[in-house]
């Protein structure tokens, strides 16, 4: 179902092969109910928190896709 990722915390994390950040994500959408999320990906520019990204989700088994 649709829903928005807002970013609510950004963490670097480098395991010493690979580097990146960890995204806080709040999901929500009008017929998602709101669940917590992380997503571990590379760095990028445009990521910051309060950004709200368009998102699909899953809410019984908190699965998601940010359209990023």
């Amino acid at each position: 179902m649709a829903a928005a990722a807002e970013v609510t915390e950004l963490t670097d994390w480098d395991d010493g092969e690979e580097a990146g950040v960890t995204v806080g994500l709040r999901i929500s959408g009008l017929e998602c109910p709101t669940f917590e999320a992380t997503w571990k990906r590379s760095k990028h520019p445009a990521l910051r928190f309060g950004l709200r990204l368009p998102a699909v989700a899953d809410p019984a088994d908190h699965l998601f896709r940010v359209d990023f």
